[in-house]
C-alpha cells in the first residue's frame, strides 16, 4: 500500500473503526489505508466542493466507501459513524464544523488543525467531549494530532486540564499545547518549541498575541 505522510499517519492510529467518517477527506488517501489494511470496515468521506469530491470518488473507487459531496457534518445522519477525522483545516474552522450538528458528531472526533488547536479543545470542553490522546508530529508543518471522547455524563470534559495547572496561564498554555502532550515532552515536541522559541524572539516586532505565546513557550522550555 502507498505509506501515508507523517501526519495522516499519526491520524490513523487514533482510528478505532469499525466505521470512520473523514470530514474534507481532499484524496482520500486516509481511508484507503484504513479499509485496505482492515483497521475499518466502512468508510464515509464527505467533500464540499466538486474537485476534492472528484479525487476521493477515483482514490477509494472500488472499496467499501460512501463518498459524499456535503457541507460538513451536513452530509451525516445522527449515529451513523463511530468516528470522524478533520484534517487538512484550521482549528477555527474545525470548531465551527463540528458545532453545527452536535447530535451528528459520533462518540470519537480526531482532529488534526493546521492552526489554533486550542479552539479545537475548548470545543471539546464546552461539547462534553474528553481529550483522550494526542499526538506531534512534524510533516513540513508542525501538526498536534488530538483524539476526544464523548464524556458518559456529557458535562464538561475538563479534568485533564485541571490536573495540571496552577493559574490562569498554565490552563492557557495547556489549551495551546495541549496537556499529554505537555506531559510527555518528546524530543519532536520541545524541538518544536525550541524552534518556536527562537522564531519568536527573532520577530522585528512583536504584537500582544506573540508576546503572550512566546511567555508560554519560555515558561514550557522552562
Amino acid at each position: 500500500m502507498t505509506k501515508l505522510d507523517r501526519r495522516l499517519a499519526a491520524v490513523s492510529r487514533f482510528v478505532p473503526g469499525p466505521i470512520h467518517v473523514d470530514v474534507g477527506s481532499d484524496h482520500g488517501y486516509l481511508l484507503r489505508w484504513l479499509l485496505r489494511s482492515g483497521q475499518i470496515k466502512l468508510g464515509i468521506a464527505i467533500e464540499k466542493t466538486e474537485t476534492p469530491y472528484q479525487n476521493s470518488c477515483r482514490t477509494l473507487a472500488g472499496l467499501n466507501t460512501d463518498v459524499r459531496l456535503a457541507d460538513g457534518l451536513g452530509g451525516l445522519t445522527e449515529g451513523e459513524g463511530d468516528s470522524v477525522s478533520l484534517c487538512g483545516m484550521g482549528g477555527r474552522l474545525i470548531a465551527e464544523i463540528l458545532s453545527q450538528f452536535p447530535d451528528r458528531v459520533p462518540r470519537v472526533v480526531i482532529t488534526a488543525p493546521n492552526d489554533h488547536p486550542d479552539l479545537v479543545r475548548r470545543w471539546a470542553i464546552e461539547a462534553g467531549f474528553e481529550l483522550d490522546d494526542e499526538d506531534f508530529v512534524f510533516d513540513k508543518h508542525p501538526y498536534m494530532i488530538q483524539r476526544f471522547r464523548k464524556s458518559v455524563s456529557g458535562t464538561s470534559a475538563d479534568e485533564i486540564y485541571a490536573s495540571i495547572t496552577t493559574s490562569e496561564l498554565d490552563r492557557k498554555i495547556a489549551l495551546h499545547f495541549g496537556p499529554i502532550l505537555i506531559r510527555r515532552r518528546t524530543p519532536d515536541f520541545i524541538a518544536y518549541l525550541e524552534r518556536e522559541q527562537t522564531r519568536l524572539q527573532r520577530l522585528p516586532k512583536r504584537t500582544t498575541v506573540s508576546e503572550q505565546r512566546l511567555e508560554m513557550v519560555k515558561r514550557l522550555l522552562g
